[in-house]
């Protein structure tokens, strides 16, 4: 009996515990965003209570479901509108199917619960190692994250562009387990709970300040003139056309929206000034260029006519057709120019737009009639809306879904589109304002990754222009008639490293859980090895040298020296430069101030010990511990394949600098890419140890006993790290 009940009362606490984060996690994504820091700790708490990997499993789908309550409840209602289900149905089998399209909170949970008892660092690692991957493999259908709630904040949402939103998402996950962790040891002292407090106090501060920092670097940036194009956007709230369709035909609803259209355009140009026009998501309900009647035909003479008359290039939805099908497209027109440019729709609606193909069964479409059977497009397009007089700015189009991935912003953004220019229909958020905040919310996060300004254009709402930053600089209402215009300048958008390294955040951490499946295997097949000699990896002092003041005096300032210098690097590239070398003047801050201090401090401490014997050390990760090797040889095995690669693309062929310039140019050019990559492993190493050190640190407060154990598992990891990752990743850049 008792034993019942103290089931009873498990489950009333956990039931509580989800359902209050539930009510947190709704107030978080309506507007309340620093309610996300604790939104999971009640969840949290009780799920470090557990002590089963089922127990797991089931408090993670019931919170799957509550965060679909949170943040969806709209969702049910809409799909009971499109489907004709009741919406008590849609809203229960959408909660239902929770785990299957949020599978991230049970795959944390158990992650979690499987992982505590090595050490509670790791097992907050694993989880949001997992969480980040399941998110990364599984893609959900309208792309929501965590971090979208902070798109309010227009400091904490800059971080964006260091790891996407997958990154803040990360840091979210974080403050909560960190939170969570206190108030379970909150009786053990203050020695417990003041790291856990500690990151939950930091993490948040850190992201403001990287934020106000991004912010004024932005600010300056953009502050410089530069010419710029003025573009219209037509938003005419025309959204039935199927029930037009049945009540005046087919001839008749496309004259009206060509009419709704024309007049709206001709307004954005007289009134607003506008030098390029943009419609929104299949606002030409035909086929441009592939007409199927007379009447397309004549329709599609008028819309170029049209274009002509304007003297203005016009970027609007319509449909493609080839071969293989028809495609949702977004078409080009341009005056005096007879080809167009196309580009088709990536991430298609699941079972509206298409029907995956393993599901694409005829029974199937008996329950779905209303699905379609579009293609999916082959991925980023970029293409020029030019003024006529010669000004021009590249765009990459993404229609509706399209931005839910970032990867196409990004695509867009490394073929060199200065701005991203989105087109949708939300006209099944009509009634359902939440929906289409959602939808705007991902899109400004696209432009924050990319740091390209956004002009983004819908049937009926919400219409936006959204700068670099995230910030909606105007927008229409629902169901408003209207025209936004905006200045897009043509420049060059300033450096992001979502940008050059992509959605980076979870192939890390899969990597991480490879690692450290690794050290965990070594570790286990260390334990097993019963032999009684000296281990290889111990050191062996044999005397004891003790430099003297002078020497610990002049080594101290040598090495602040190069670490002041190497901090001004890092700083430069992340405020202003980017993670790349642009300059000789790089080189020579690095040659001059971290190379050069390092070098006299290694000659110091040589010559004090060339008459001592120095302490003998046969550990044999200590070779890869050496600065010649890891600063020195390293790199140049990186530099050499870069370097080749350079010269066959710049010159020619391996030695086509050497033939065209001579040796000296040839060795100057080696000297800079081995430079550069020196730098780069420098910084990424510096990335490492103090990552490293800071875990070493959490470690220390909460189990001392445990410290030297894991010093040597994170130095094995950061090795790991260091010369497998970046050879990995400099591969995959390099195939792609």
């Amino acid at each position: 009996m008792t034993e019942n009940l103290g089931r009873a009362a498990s489950l009333i606490a956990r039931l509580a515990a989800i359902c209050v984060s539930g009510v947190l996690l709704s107030a978080y994504l309506n507007g309340y965003y620093a309610v996300g820091f604790v939104a999971l700790v009640p969840w949290l708490i009780q799920l470090g209570s557990g002590s089963s990997w089922r127990i797991a499993l089931f408090d993670g789908a019931l919170m799957s479901m509550a965060y679909t309550l949170a943040a969806f409840t709209w969702l049910g209602a809409a799909i009971a509108a499109y489907t004709g289900m009741g919406r008590a149905t849609a809203t229960l089998l959408m909660c239902l199917l929770a785990p299957l399209w949020q599978p991230q909170f049970w795959l944390y949970a158990i992650s979690v619960t499987l992982t505590r008892q090595r050490a509670a660092w790791l097992s907050v690692w694993v989880g949001i190692a997992v969480w980040s991957i399941s998110e990364w493999l599984l893609p959900k259908a309208l792309g929501d994250t965590l971090a979208y709630g902070l798109a309010p904040s227009l400091c904490w949402r800059q971080g964006a562009d260091i790891a996407g939103a997958a990154g803040l998402t990360a840091l979210l996950l974080l403050v909560n387990a960190a939170l969570a962790w206190a108030w379970i040891r909150r009786t053990q002292g203050w020695r417990a709970v003041l790291p856990a407090l500690l990151i939950a106090l930091l993490v948040p501060s850190a992201m403001a300040g990287y934020g106000a920092l991004r912010l004024h670097a932005l600010t300056a940036y953009f502050a410089e003139p530069t010419p710029s194009i003025r573009v219209g956007m037509v938003q005419t709230s025309m959204v039935d056309y199927e029930q037009r369709r049945q009540r005046q035909g087919t001839y008749a609803v496309v004259r009206e929206v060509l009419d709704r259209h024309f007049a709206l355009s001709k307004a954005a140009i007289e009134h607003h000034g506008a030098e390029a026009l943009l419609y929104s998501e299949t606002v030409y309900p035909t086929p441009y260029g592939f007409p199927r009647s007379s009447e397309g035909a004549a329709f599609d003479f008028e819309l170029k006519s049209f274009v002509q008359a304007l003297g203005v290039p016009l970027l609007f939805g319509s449909y493609d057709v080839d071969e293989k099908g028809e495609y949702n497209a977004a078409v080009l027109l341009e005056p005096q120019r007879e080809l167009t440019a196309r580009y088709r729709k990536t991430r298609l609606f699941p079972f509206t737009e298409q029907i995956p193909s393993v599901l694409d069964y005829a029974w199937l479409r008996r329950l779905l009639p209303w699905a379609g059977n579009w293609q999916p497009g082959d991925g980023a397009r970029v293409f020029p809306l030019r003024t006529h007089d010669g000004r021009e700015i590249n765009v990459v189009p993404l229609i509706c879904l399209d931005d839910v991935d970032p990867m196409l912003a990004i695509e867009g953004a490394r073929l060199g589109a200065q701005a991203i220019v989105g087109l949708s229909n939300d006209s099944w958020f009509s009634h359902y304002p939440q929906g289409m905040e959602l939808h705007l919310a991902v899109a400004r996060f696209r432009s924050i990754e990319t740091r390209l300004p956004q002009l983004r254009v819908t049937t009926n709402g919400y219409t936006a222009f959204i700068d670099p930053s995230g910030e909606v600089l105007a927008r229409t209402t629902i169901g408003e008639q209207a025209v936004l215009a905006g200045e897009v300048p043509i420049r060059t958008p300033p450096w992001s490293m979502v940008t050059h390294w992509g959605t980076w955040l979870a192939p890390t951490a899969l990597i991480s859980l490879i690692i450290l499946a690794l050290q965990m295997a070594r570790s286990h097949w260390g334990q097993r090895r019963t032999t009684p000699k000296v281990p290889a990896e111990t050191s062996v002092p044999t005397k004891l040298v003790v430099l003297s003041k002078p020497v610990r005096f002049a080594s101290t300032i040598l090495k602040a020296t190069a670490a002041l210098g190497l901090s001004y690097l890092a700083l430069a590239m992340l405020l202003r430069i980017g993670w790349r070398v642009h300059s000789t003047h790089q080189i020579y801050v690095y040659l001059g101030c971290v190379v050069t201090p390092l070098l006299l401090n290694w000659m110091m401490l040589r010559w004090q010990r060339r008459d001592t014997a120095a302490t003998k050390n046969t550990n044999r990760a200590a070779f890869f511990d050496h600065g010649a090797i890891k600063f020195g040889l390293f790199p140049l095995l990186m530099a050499l394949p870069a370097f080749r690669l350079h010269q066959v693309i710049s010159f020619g062929s391996t030695f086509g600098e050497y033939y065209t310039f001579g040796a000296l140019a040839y060795a100057q050019g080696l000297a800079i890419w081995w430079a550069s990559w020196s730098l780069g492993l420098m910084l990424w190493a510096a990335v490492l140890r103090i990552v490293g050190e800071a875990l070493v640190a959490i470690v220390v407060a909460l189990r001392q006993d445990l410290a030297q154990h894991w010093r040597s598992n994170f130095e094995f990891i950061v090795r790991l790290m260091f010369y497998l990752l970046v050879p990995i990743w400099f591969a995959i850049r390099v195939l792609g």
